[in-house]
């Protein structure tokens, strides 16, 4: 397995030469070249929201306590779509792996204020934007101000992929206007949109 590892080493070092260069995700950092389990896949997963989610709070925006409450259960509730097939099957040990109590497949938050709900929500996204493979966010918020690309839920996305990972509009080739962030991360595109509920768009 040397060799592929040196071939796989040469085309990322001819990748870097390129003009361009598609954004890269923390979750690319876990792949190797054997194939995977769905459960050592997901693993892996939940490992790059967790990096991703430490990158923005060095970089950032240091999550309050509450906030990084919130997250551990966003991604517990994720992880029956993370883990796939794997999830009924090993149950038992994703729950110890990602020290998750239960897991339940949804999550609802009632907070005051001083949470910063849309942070947190935004925070949440680019992590996950950034580490799952194909992933297709929508964001469906109770007010234009708070979804808007000025000042809202996306313009946050937009700030901490910029700031946090490096993503410009020139990497979002495909798709970066009023609603919707969408780019391409090898063969794959992932998007995030964000909404109004009162929009007659979504």
């Amino acid at each position: 397995m040397d060799y592929l590892y040196e071939i796989a080493k040469e085309l990322s070092q001819n990748s870097k030469r390129c003009r361009y260069v598609s954004p890269t995700s923390r979750f690319d950092q876990y792949v190797i070249l054997q194939k995977k389990t769905e459960f050592e896949t997901g693993n892996d997963i939940m490992d790059s929201i967790r990096s991703n989610l430490a990158i923005l709070d060095k970089k950032l925006w240091n999550r309050s306590a509450d906030q990084r409450a919130v997250h551990k259960e966003l991604m517990a509730s994720r992880a029956e779509f993370i883990y796939k097939g794997a999830f009924r099957t090993h149950e038992k040990q994703i729950r110890e792996y990602n020290d998750f109590p239960n897991v339940k497949t949804a999550t609802a938050l009632t907070a005051p204020r001083q949470l910063g709900k849309t942070t947190c929500f935004a925070l949440y996204s680019t992590a996950e934007f950034m580490s799952v493979p194909g992933s297709r966010i929508v964001i469906v918020a109770n007010a234009a101000r708070s979804a808007g690309k000025d000042s809202g839920m996306l313009y946050l996305i937009r700030e901490m992929l910029l700031k946090g990972f490096g993503i410009t509009k020139k990497d979002c080739k495909e798709g970066y206007n009023s609603s919707t962030i969408a780019c391409r991360f090898g063969n794959e595109v992932r998007s995030i949109s964000s909404y109004s509920s009162k929009s007659k768009d979504r």
